[in-house]
């Protein structure tokens, strides 16, 4: 028996140590029967009006790190079990990590003061035991697929990443970025086989990519976010255009994107401050950037989003630090909710927070809009003025 306080109910959920009874809770069974498989949207009036394309599908290793996909969520990106619960059953981040707590067995009361109590109960030591030894060899695996693929990867100043790296974002309606150096760019980017398209899942694909260093709640780097384009710099004809790099070890919410650092100044008065713009996507950020002048932080998906934790600054008070949000709008209300929770949370915290919402409406046969569209829909204008630089 222990206690906690509520925010910790992320923490509690990184402990379950088999999400396969998660994914049978909530009724996807037939999926943990069968995990290699692909299958139709579990969520049947989604999207397609229970259309039997396949588009989800839990990762190889959903048991130990929880994690699924849907090709019309979150970009076609990983969404982790609190992400994919929050989606499922339509609810906000906090009751979706209680009710995976719930699925598992895990026994949580919250006091309605902050404060939950909770059980875990003891699993199996053999299976653990097995658990920990494939999550060791695979850990390897990836710190070696990680340090092969970083060294062949170039500057993103070299001639030849920056023709091709400008060629894409301009294609996207934001010109003349300037990436940070902590970016690298590899001109022949592995795309797995088993990620492909079928029909082409016989070889790998080579492209143009970005990496992007993934910084975990500690501070270290663990993996690093694929971005894949054509050397014209138009978009690839793949499954999915990003991808997270196999991490050597599980993160969670407070990891992000390594970008820029917060803007930094003193006033008049010899206060320092700090600010910077937080969001969904490299694209969305830079147009953001584009469009305001601000420094930005780009998250990787909305739950990373959520659990947003602004940096320690030596001389800058939290109430002297503006965190502006800029959300994305979507159908499902998860940009939204993300929005809501990181407001509320860094709020409570003492920080100085301002958010945004797309103005423009989300077009029928999309599932959202972001900022990127609508920078590229009304230009700087479809910001806020006063945020101009």
């Amino acid at each position: 028996m222990g206690n906690v306080d509520r925010t910790s109910v992320f923490e509690l959920v990184n402990r379950i140590t088999d999400y396969s009874v998660v994914y049978s809770a909530l009724g996807l069974d037939y999926m943990v029967q069968n995990p290699k498989k692909h299958y139709p949207c579990p969520k049947a009036n989604y999207g397609g009006n229970g259309s039997k394309s396949t588009k989800f599908r839990l990762h190889k290793h959903y048991q130990t790190n929880g994690y699924c996909i849907h090709n019309d969520i979150n970009d076609g990106r990983y969404l982790d079990i609190i992400g994919f619960t929050e989606w499922f059953l339509d609810i906000d981040n906090v009751s979706a990590a209680k009710k995976v707590l719930e699925c598992a067995g895990v026994h949580y009361e919250d006091d309605g003061h902050g404060v939950g109590n909770f059980t875990i109960p003891k699993p199996d030591p053999e299976v653990l035991r097995r658990q920990q030894e494939k999550l060791f060899n695979d850990g390897q695996f990836a710190i070696k697929m990680i340090a092969k693929t970083w060294s062949e990867s170039v500057s993103v100043r070299e001639p030849e990443a920056e023709q091709v790296i400008q060629a894409y974002f301009a294609k996207r309606g934001v010109p003349d970025v300037e990436l940070p150096e902590t970016i690298r760019f590899h001109p022949r980017l592995l795309y797995p086989k088993g990620k492909r398209a079928e029909g082409n899942k016989e070889s790998h694909a080579f492209y143009p990519g970005l990496l992007i260093p993934m910084i975990d709640e500690h501070g270290r780097r663990v993996t690093f976010h694929r971005m894949w384009f054509m050397p014209d710099g138009n978009m690839i004809d793949e499954p999915q255009r990003k991808m997270l790099m196999m991490a050597p070890w599980q993160f969670s919410q407070g990891s992000y994107l390594e970008y820029d650092n917060p803007l930094q100044w003193t006033d008049e008065n010899g206060v320092n401050w700090a600010c910077i713009a937080v969001g969904e996507g490299v694209e969305t950020m830079e147009a953001v950037k584009a469009g305001t002048g601000l420094y930005v932080q780009p998250m990787y998906n909305s739950t990373l989003l959520a659990g947003y934790q602004p940096p320690t600054i030596a001389g800058v008070k939290k109430e002297n630090f503006l965190v502006i949000i800029f959300g994305d709008k979507d159908r499902s209300n998860g940009g939204q909710n993300a929005m809501k929770q990181l407001k509320e949370r860094l709020g409570r915290q003492g920080y100085l927070v301002e958010h945004y919402l797309p103005t423009i409406d989300v077009p029928s046969e999309k599932s959202s809009v972001d900022f990127l569209d609508q920078w590229n829909a009304l230009g700087a204008a479809g910001f806020p003025a006063h945020l101009a630089m």
